[in-house]
């Protein structure tokens, strides 16, 4: 506690101007809470739009570049920091073991009052808070499927015209990415598209694993190989887990799992499908996003179970830095219980999908499927959209692939809650966005360019 002090004296001698506790946090830490908290810094968002990093053609170097000034300058803001606590004997117990870099942020392990009083007394402009959190979004309650009941392909797969589109892509080359609850590698639909990059920040386990169920859920309407579950089957996974067994995740764990996607997989993805978020307008996910967009991978995000409701779409998914997708139930509509737009910006979610009864792998026996409903189950159909997209054309961008989903979905009959939410306009709205995505239509018109 004296050499607390002593710290405290100095900085406060020192500072102009220093970092600021949240008013939760500050009340948690009065009672003698012993807590984690993350420090976050300004923003390093303005490497995302550095002419120089965006101007190198080559897609690796630009990655590579991109990643080497987010590490300097993110090393850069934390040291102050770290050099307090490794002067009072704390470094290696108390800070971050794999310091994030793709966003300028760090977590403080078991600190008390009097340890984020002096960390707050740092000079600079930062904010001290509790990390965030984060859970999959709750798909409802599924069923085991019997053999007999399943078809040769998904109503999803054959509502967005997958099976067609196949005579032009089954998604080949194309490597998905997945943060979620893990994956079962034994399932029949998916041990053969396992690319071999796996990362678990929970449990450490040295192969994929799930015992949740919603991770192996949502890789198999991506690609399940087996009962026609897959859009894509002829594309490859990896994954990293994001949300622990009980399906909640965690700022460092997140993080750290998007800056896997980026610069520690081995193959790297071009997509990353994400079926978990929480509450609304939060940006704390938005650096992770704009790195990947950067990198050329493409984001996914589910938009939430928040539905009927006017505004209901849930962070990150409601975010300008992804793709974010609502839920179409088999008589093409909006499900009830997807989200909605509007944003506080922007019009969401871009597109829907199927994502209502969804019949997909389950976790139990490798030859197990159960059905699960919700935009967690919308989002992996236009991840494998995407990856068939990306097939013919590998070297199409965000942008690019946004605006082609946006032009070539289907137009169901829209009824007045559909547009509600809206200015009046039939399309687009904040129910279904600019349309439920259709595969042969956008493969066509891409060949047709």
């Amino acid at each position: 506690m004296k050499l607390l002090a002593l710290f405290t004296v100095a900085l406060v001698a020192s500072s102009a101007q220093a970092g600021s506790i949240c008013e939760k946090l500050q009340a948690r830490l009065e009672k003698g809470e012993v807590l984690d908290v993350t420090i976050e810094l300004p923003s390093v968002n303005d490497v995302f739009d550095s002419p120089s990093i965006l101007s190198i053609k080559d897609k690796s170097a630009r990655r590579l570049s991109m990643i080497s000034t987010l590490k300097e300058r993110t090393a850069a803001a934390r040291q102050p920091f770290v050099q307090i606590l490794t002067s009072l004997g704390l470094g290696g117990q108390r800070s971050i073991q794999k310091p994030i870099w793709i966003s300028n942020r760090f977590e403080v392990k078991s600190a008390d009052l009097a340890l984020v009083q002096v960390l707050a007394r740092v000079p600079g402009e930062f904010t001290i808070r509790e990390p965030k959190t984060a859970k999959i979004i709750d798909p409802l309650p599924g069923k085991p499927v019997e053999i007999s009941q399943q078809n040769d392909t998904q109503w999803g797969v054959d509502m967005i015209d997958a099976p067609a589109a196949w005579n032009i892509s089954r998604g080949e080359g194309v490597i998905v990415g997945i943060i979620d609850t893990g994956v079962y590698l034994d399932h029949e639909g998916l041990k053969d598209a396992y690319a071999g990059a796996w990362e678990d920040p929970y449990y450490n386990t040295p192969t994929p694993d799930d015992t949740q169920s919603h991770g192996t859920h949502c890789m198999g309407s991506v690609l399940g190989r087996t009962r026609g579950t897959g859009v894509a089957p002829a594309a490859t996974w990896i994954a990293c887990r994001g949300l622990d067994n009980s399906g909640s995740g965690y700022e460092s764990d997140l993080l750290g799992c998007a800056q896997w996607m980026l610069d520690g997989a081995d193959p790297l993805p071009h997509i990353v499908t994400n079926s978990w978020g929480g509450g609304s307008g939060d940006v704390w996910y938005n650096d992770a996003m704009r790195a990947w967009i950067v990198a050329d991978i493409i984001p996914v995000f589910a938009l939430g179970n928040s539905g009927s409701s006017c505004g209901s779409a849930n962070s990150p998914g409601d975010q300008n830095y992804c793709i974010g997708v609502g839920s179409t139930d088999i008589n093409d509509e909006v499900s009830y219980f997807s989200s909605r737009g509007p944003t506080r910006y922007m019009l969401k979610p871009e597109v829907s999908a199927p994502g209502e009864d969804i019949v997909s792998c389950g976790n139990m026996n490798p030859t197990q499927y159960t059905t699960k409903s919700g935009t967690s189950m919308a989002t992996p159909h236009t991840a494998g959209a995407i990856a068939l997209i990306l097939s013919v054309n590998p070297d199409m961008g965000f942008n690019e692939v946004m605006d082609l989903l946006k032009e070539t979905g289907d137009h169901p009959p829209v009824s007045q809650t559909d547009i509600a939410c809206g200015d009046g306009q039939e399309w687009p709205n904040n129910a279904f966005g600019h349309g439920r995505i259709n595969c042969l239509t956008a493969l066509t018109s891409m060949t047709r360019a």
